[in-house]
Order: structure tokens, then sequence, then C-alpha cells
């Protein structure tokens, strides 16, 4: 609830006020004037007047007390709802509505279940998930979203940055161990990384659910070297045959076997590395998705029957998910 409901409320009070009170002085001049003018004031022979008169005045002033009582309920009943909304505001979470949980995806293997969170298309800003919580209303475990790498490489030391999701952007969040750190023993099993346009090479060989896109720049298509070190006609067949985001490890053909540079070229170009080198700097080079894992060896959701909660640092409900 926005913050000038505390205004529009005020104000609510103020012509509660105003038309009930009015209310009562506009018919207690109606009232007035009808007494004038159906039944006027009669003297009696000694001058005084008649005794009709005093319980017309009584009954105006009574009800001019029961209106003003009306009032001051309704001010009573438009002072308790302002509170109730200033209440409902304290608790809401600033994040509501901004970012959801999309999806859920269970299994009994922990690096096989993952949630969806999705950030509205309509936020005007980026919206930060690390230290938000997501936990089981049901079950009762937990677990918060951790650091992760915007740009990953296979060699990084450290736990990695907040990761902040774009308009739009999603984030896949798996239970289990990171992909990455059981191939290379050197990321942390928790964390994770932003999807870009290199980051299919990290699936050759590596088990990643959902499974990660092989999209990369195809080696045959990056800069080639120039002459005299231009590559053989049948180095470019063989590039041509080759599938995106795959490094070169097998043997080469017979055809290539003493061709050195043909060799060298595809075992220092066709790696993530050497994409993120020449690719880096290119508009739409980073995806509008992370891939995080939260380090368990245990299954986090039930099977069934639970709702999962994304909470905030001060545990304020910004949005469920039951099942």
């Amino acid at each position: 609830m926005h913050s000038d409901i505390h205004w529009f409320l005020g104000l609510l009070v103020v012509l509660a006020v105003v038309w009930w009170v009015g209310n009562g002085t506009l018919k207690q001049d109606r009232l007035s004037g009808a007494a004038t003018t159906k039944a006027p004031v009669s003297r009696s022979a000694s001058g005084g007047s008649s005794p009709g008169a005093l319980p017309a005045r009584e009954e105006t002033a009574q009800t001019v007390a029961e209106r003003i009582s009306q009032a001051e309920g309704e001010v009573a009943r438009l002072r308790a709802e302002l509170t109730r909304a200033q209440e409902e505001e304290k608790n809401s979470a600033p994040l509501g509505g901004k970012l959801s949980i999309a999806a859920v995806k269970r299994s009994a293997r922990p690096e096989q279940e993952y949630v969806v969170l999705r950030a509205s298309k309509e936020n005007a800003e980026p919206v930060l998930i690390t230290g938000l919580t997501l936990r089981g209303a049901v079950g009762r475990l937990r677990a918060s979203i951790p650091l992760a790498w915007t740009l990953p490489y296979l060699n990084a030391r450290g736990e990695g940055d907040r990761v902040f999701l774009q308009p739009g952007g999603t984030a896949y969040i798996a239970s289990g161990r990171s992909p990455l750190a059981l191939t290379t023993g050197v990321l942390p099993n928790r964390g994770g990384f932003q999807r870009n346009a290199c980051t299919g090479y990290f699936a050759q060989g590596t088990s990643f659910y959902p499974a990660l896109p092989r999209e990369c720049p195809h080696p045959s298509r990056e800069p080639l070297p120039l002459p005299p070190n231009h590559l053989s006609d049948a180095c470019l067949d063989y590039l041509e045959t080759l599938p995106s985001c795959t490094t070169h490890g097998g043997a080469f053909p017979e055809s290539l076997r003493a061709d050195a540079g043909c060799q060298r070229y595809l075992t220092e170009t066709a790696t993530y590395d050497r994409c993120v080198a020449l690719h880096k700097n290119e508009p739409g080079f980073y995806r509008n998705e992370w891939r995080i894992y939260l380090g368990r060896d245990s299954r986090l959701w039930r099977d069934r029957r639970e709702m999962i909660e994304l909470v905030d640092e001060a545990g304020r409900l910004i949005d469920a998910y039951r099942y």
C-alpha cells in the first residue's frame, strides 16, 4: 500500500466530520424554520410563550447530539482503518510485486531440484536477490540466496558478487552443489554465475538442470590468423564440422596431424576464456539469467503439500508458491 493512503484516509475523517455535523446543522435550521412557520409562538394574555414551543427546541437539540455521536463513531472507524493500513504497510515487503516465484522443479536429487525466480518486466531498476530467503512453510527448511559470479572464470577465487536481477530476468535457484565446483574443484559448491554468450562451454561434459544452452560464437567465425599464418583449407573445412561451445580435446584427423598452425588455433581459440576475451565488451554479451546453487547434499522441498515462501531480510513475505 502506498504511503499516500495516510493522507487519503485522513481526508476521509475530516470530510466525515464536516458532512455529519453540517448535515445535522442544516436539518436543525430546517427544523427551526419549520417550527417558526408551522407553529408560531402564541402569546398568552399575560404576554408569556405557549408551552408547545419548548419541546420542539428540545427535539432539535437531541437530533444534533445524535448526529455528533454518529460522526464520532465514523471518525473512530476511520481511525481504526488508518491504523490497520499503516500496519499493513509496515509489514509489507518493498519487493512485493517486483519479484515472484515462477515455478518449482521437485526432485529426489538436490542437483535437479530448483526454484525459478523472475523479476517483473515492469521494474524500473534491478532487484537485489542475494540475502533473500526461500523457506518451506510446512517442511520448515530454508536457505538464503548466496553471492554468485557476474563474469565467471574457472580459476576464480572468492565467493562472487551480489546478484541483481534485471527487469524480466530469471534466476534458477538449485538446491544442490554447483556443477562447476564438481568439474573444476576450485569454485565453491555454493554460488553460481550469470549466463553469457560463452557459458555454453561449461556444459561440455557437465550436466546442468535445466540444461545449459550451447550457444557460443562458432570458432570458424572468430578472427582468423592473417597471412602468412592463415589456416589451410583442410583446417577451415574441419572447423566447419565442429559443434559450438566445444573445446577440442581429442585426436586431430589424419589430414591435420602435421598442421601445427591449425592445431594451435583450435586449442587456443575454441575455449571459454578466449571466447570471453573476444566478446565480453559486445552488446548483448550478458544474458538475463542466473544459475545459483545452494550447495546442499540433500533435497530442500517436500514432494507435495508445500508452500515455498520468498522473504526479505526482515522476514517480510515477497511471494509464495503452493503445490
